[in-house]
């Protein structure tokens, strides 16, 4: 089978990386797989560039040669970083415009070269966040109708009227409009997304996909949106991880490693940027940790954010260790396999695969209910229950708990249950190995494999007979 994925980058976290894995995975399994990206960042040559910077005309010619010549200078003469930006705009003409309207950016003719970037057409088109100014969603209708097109939502941009994230906002289901956070990204500088909202919408009923999400959350919210008139079939398909590679290890080894100290109650939360991403809840972890100094004056804990490079703080008695984001997996296992507890903290979050690895490591998560999340862990507590954590914590089920889901911004609740683990060692062992079972059952990547090439065999199977059918229903 020949696979063509679409991603905005080959290296990266999230959404790029689920495609990334997939990517090689195929490969391992004999088939001809390739990945096209807006930005390559890797040497691999199964990658292709969106050729979008291949000038259309004589302006964009004009332009981008100034804007490559720029970039020659930068760091040697002030404000050629700034000059060369202002010419890669301006080339684009059509988008700097859009932008200005408020409208949705769509305008990249490397879209149109596509299924052109292999050596053959493919079988499958499966294309992953297409919101990251490289993809020209006006060609969906056209890419659909021509090759199986399966379509991965990493969050609900496709959705909405701008946002990659309503969270609690729901205008998506009737057409946007009046929108409360322009902000949000991706940023639109003005309130146009009703008409962003309508043009999706129109694009939909014109292509013929195969939608895929992570979570059941998601899948529901599809079903509710524009996007469903468009859907030829859907799946619910769980993200996973390497459960060979992330596994549970020797603490105190792990720790030697790190340079923690084996006394304390470690605390892991990761996630980019942790104090200023604006999906993540750092303010509610620190909030949580003032209440426990409070109240463990002789405890000794320690929270490590990974994938922040801020100074460390204090709160309280208690010490906040900020970790820079590296690409070295090993040392992120090695975190994981340190940590007592998994901390995840969040407004907004599609099924986070740091979740996944903490589990595959042994890792108890106490989460966030918000979005997928809340299919992630078995929770000691009903979602029922989730306001008056403090009164009725009571445990649900500990042989197949895997954590604590916790309501949105509550660090009451996640230092009660922080407190609980710590002086609860037997209970924090068997959610420990609750949670590596449950990995190993759940969100094995290899399955996540296996279930995307058999779904890619009944879309091509689908796709060939709706073919037939439209051919055969020509008049002669």
């Amino acid at each position: 089978m020949n696979i063509l994925q679409v991603s905005a980058t080959d290296f990266g976290g999230g959404a790029a990386k689920v495609a990334w894995d997939l990517h090689k995975a195929y490969q391992q399994q004999g088939c001809d797989s390739w990945l096209a990206v807006g930005k390559k960042k890797t040497g691999d040559a199964s990658v292709f560039q969106v050729p979008n910077d291949e000038p259309q005309n004589y302006w964009e010619t004009a332009n981008f040669a100034v804007a490559s010549q720029t970039k020659k200078i930068i760091g040697i003469v002030r404000g050629a970083g700034l000059v060369s930006k202002f010419f890669e705009s301006t080339a684009r003409y059509r988008n700097m415009f859009a932008y200005i309207k408020g409208q949705e950016l769509f305008d990249y003719p490397g879209t149109k070269k596509l299924l052109q970037l292999p050596p053959e057409q493919p079988d499958i088109l499966h294309c992953h966040n297409l919101h990251s100014k490289y993809f020209d969603l006006r060609l969906l209708p056209n890419l659909s109708n021509k090759v199986p097109t399966v379509l991965t939502l990493h969050d609900t941009w496709l959705l909405s009227g701008h946002c990659a994230y309503s969270v609690t906002c729901n205008r998506w289901k009737s057409g946007c409009g009046s929108c409360p956070d322009l902000s949000l990204y991706p940023a639109v500088s003005r309130d146009n997304t009703a008409e962003n909202w309508r043009l999706k919408k129109s694009l939909y009923a014109k292509s013929k996909l195969y939608v895929v999400t992570p979570c059941a959350w998601l899948m529901n919210k599809v079903e509710a949106s524009m996007l469903q008139p468009g859907i030829r079939s859907k799946k619910i398909i769980n993200n996973g991880v390497d459960v060979d590679f992330f596994c549970p290890g020797d603490k105190a080894l792990a720790r030697e490693a790190l340079g923690l100290n084996q006394e304390e109650f470690i605390l892991l939360f990761v996630a980019n940027s942790v104090r200023n991403n604006i999906w993540k809840d750092f303010s509610t972890l620190k909030k949580a940790l003032e209440l426990l100094s409070a109240t463990r004056r002789e405890s000794k804990i320690r929270l490590i954010c990974f994938g922040d490079d801020s100074p460390s703080e204090k709160v309280g008695q208690f010490s906040i260790d900020f970790i820079s984001h590296t690409d070295d997996l090993c040392s992120l296992v090695n975190f994981y396999q340190a940590a007592d507890l998994y901390v995840h903290a969040t407004k907004a979050d599609t099924f986070p695969t740091v979740i996944l690895e903490a589990l595959a490591c042994g890792l108890p998560v106490i989460a966030t209910a918000v979005d997928g999340v809340s299919e992630q862990i078995n929770s000691l507590t009903s979602l029922a229950n989730l306001e008056p954590f403090m009164k009725s914590s009571t445990i649900s089920d500990l042989t197949k708990a895997t954590g604590v889901l916790v309501a949105r911004a509550d660090s009451a609740a996640i230092a009660h249950w922080v407190e609980k683990m710590m002086d609860d060692r037997p209970m924090l062992k068997i959610l420990s190995s609750n949670a590596r079972v449950d990995a190993l059952k759940r969100f094995d990547f290899r399955r996540q494999v296996n279930e995307y090439l058999e779904w890619y065999e009944e879309c091509l199977k689908d796709f060939k007979e709706r073919s037939h059918a439209v051919s055969a229903a020509r008049p002669m």
